[in-house]
């Protein structure tokens, strides 16, 4: 049976960051589960998992979460959804569950062993991957009917901390080794093989977020922050007034602005994509392991003893009572892509298309009608392949955010 979980918000006033009163707001009354992941497909669905299998969801930006039933007791490390209905987690003893409908209901997949996974990323609904402990990474190409070991270059006891796919075929590993030493693995054929990157660090590394096949940061202990625009050939130190924290968790909304998170509380966030960072003061002391922002003003971090945090600025729009999720289809694209978005009322509104440094690539108005909306988007014939964010904004500025791969 669902049990509803209402939040009550402490309102945080940070001055530190420079882009307009930032508040972080910490959500409470979930209980003192430790939480271990967090994602959300768009600014109002989202899913966080952790100690014992628990799953909370939220439908409305985090204003309020319901537990949801887990198939498992085990511990859940990491979800990720590609859309409001089709997600996954994963966790300790090869554990991994899928949900078809939102987590209405929970199914457990079978893996090729029982090592502990500690991340799971999808590029679209069929194709996926997870990495853990013992150099383990699997791989699915039919949304985790089954999974299939792939071959890793890391040693035998590496612990391979987080996997992510900016495309279907281009995807990174980041790794502790247990000596300790950090690792970085690439592969530009969908995993059949795995090379070696030179080390950035010789820290453990415990995530990474690559915003394009190019550019990417990775972090882990003792304020390790390494940033790529080359793909991992190379790694510069990205970590300038971040301290000597642990962080375990890593989200980039653009290019520019990108938040880590880790032990004791801390967050920093940079607006110059890694050059420097700011502390932003959460009044907290509880370890946070992972964050996840869907744009440049609505993100959540989660952590240790129920803990859920959830940033807004003035001007963002996090909650939207006439618009629902937008889905996009075929998602990725290599060429034109269709919106579609329900619409509780008739309503004037635009529609635009920006890449992961904000620039506006394609923008129209449009009309939205009571109920079904369907929009053709015609995408410039010379557009790079990348990750793209579509936006949909009413006249009244109500919102709804989704990402589009093009490849």
């Amino acid at each position: 049976m669902k049990k509803a979980i209402l939040f009550f918000s402490l309102m945080v006033v940070i001055p530190q960051f420079v882009r307009s009163q930032i508040t972080w707001n910490q959500q409470t009354g979930v209980g003192t589960t430790d939480l271990y992941g967090v994602h959300f497909p768009n600014l109002n669905n989202g899913w966080a998992v952790g100690l014992n299998g628990i799953i909370l969801v939220t439908t409305n930006g985090g204003n309020t979460w319901i537990q949801q039933a887990s198939p498992v007791g085990s511990n859940l490390s990491c979800v990720f959804f590609v859309d409001a209905n089709n997600g996954w987690a994963c966790g300790d003893g090869g554990t991994i569950i899928h949900t078809t409908n939102g987590g209405s209901n929970w199914a457990v997949q079978s893996t090729p062993n029982l090592n502990t996974l500690r991340s799971i990323h999808f590029s679209d609904v069929n194709n996926g991957w997870c990495c853990g402990t013992a150099n383990t990474i699997f791989h699915t190409s039919n949304g985790g009917t089954t999974w299939t070991a792939q071959t890793s270059s890391a040693p035998a006891n590496a612990v391979l901390t987080a996997v992510q796919f900016p495309s279907s075929t281009t995807g990174y590993v980041a790794a502790s080794i247990n000596t300790p030493n950090g690792y970085v693995m690439n592969t530009t054929n969908s995993g059949t093989a795995w090379a070696n990157q030179s080390a950035p660090t010789t820290n453990n590394l415990n995530a990474l977020d690559f915003m394009s096949t190019t550019t990417g940061w990775a972090t882990g202990k003792a304020g390790t922050i390494y940033k790529t625009v080359n793909s991992g050939a190379t790694w510069s130190n990205s970590n300038t007034g971040v301290g000597t924290h642990i962080y375990r968790g890593v989200s980039f909304a653009t290019l520019n602005d990108g938040w880590v998170v880790g032990d004791s509380g801390y967050i920093y966030h940079t607006a110059n994509g890694g050059t420097s960072w700011t502390w932003q003061n959460t009044f907290m002391i509880s370890t946070l392991r992972s964050v996840h922002f869907v744009d440049a003003t609505d993100g959540w971090a989660v952590g240790d003893n129920g803990t859920i945090l959830r940033i807004a600025s003035p001007g963002g729009v996090h909650e939207s009572g006439l618009l629902s999720v937008i889905n996009i289809y075929p998602n990725p694209t290599t060429g034109n892509s269709t919106i579609e978005i329900s619409s509780a009322d008739e309503s004037k509104a635009k529609y635009s298309v920006t890449d992961l440094s904000g620039r506006i690539i394609l923008e129209e108005n449009i009309q939205l009608q009571q109920g079904e909306n369907t929009i053709p988007v015609q995408l410039p014939a010379d557009l790079d392949k990348g990750i793209y964010t579509v936006i949909i904004e009413t006249e009244s500025g109500e919102r709804a955010v989704n990402r589009l791969s093009v490849e």
